[in-house]
């Protein structure tokens, strides 16, 4: 007699995910970087302010609503309407190593959390994601 198991799947992210620690901004409140992939980012909305920091691997992340603030006036920073967009800006040593369009996909007012996949990515900004998700060195 044989038996038949289902196994569901949770995770609906198409690729796997590395965990970095990038410190960065949206809408001048800054968040924590947790995780990227080849198609997008995880990140943590911190409670204070403070100035950008370099995370551990020494890059630093700026995302910056294309909209600035909803259509009462008010500050967007600590919440993010899903299926708007944003430019996500990576810096390095205070360079600037990427700029990308990305699109909210989750956001977690209770967890304080947001997921973003990159939208209209050329060739060269594809380079350097996929060298951020490997962990390889990069290039100027």
């Amino acid at each position: 007699m044989s038996k038949i198991v289902a196994i569901t799947q949770k995770e609906r992210r198409r690729d796997l995910r590395r965990s970095v620690s990038f410190d960065g901004l949206v809408n001048d409140g800054p968040v924590s970087v947790i995780d990227i992939s080849a198609s997008g980012v995880g990140a943590r909305v911190l409670d204070t302010p403070g100035p950008m920091a370099v995370g551990d691997e020494g890059y630093e992340i700026e995302i910056v609503p294309s909209h600035g603030s909803d259509t009462h006036g008010n500050d967007t920073a600590r919440s993010f309407e899903v299926g708007s967009e944003a430019t996500l800006t990576v810096l390095k040593d205070g360079d600037r190593i990427l700029s990308v369009s990305i699109e909210i996909v989750r956001f977690d007012p209770e967890a304080d959390s947001l997921g973003a996949r990159f939208i209209n990515i050329a060739d060269e900004q594809y380079r350097v994601i996929e060298r951020l998700v490997t962990g390889r060195p990069i290039k100027k």
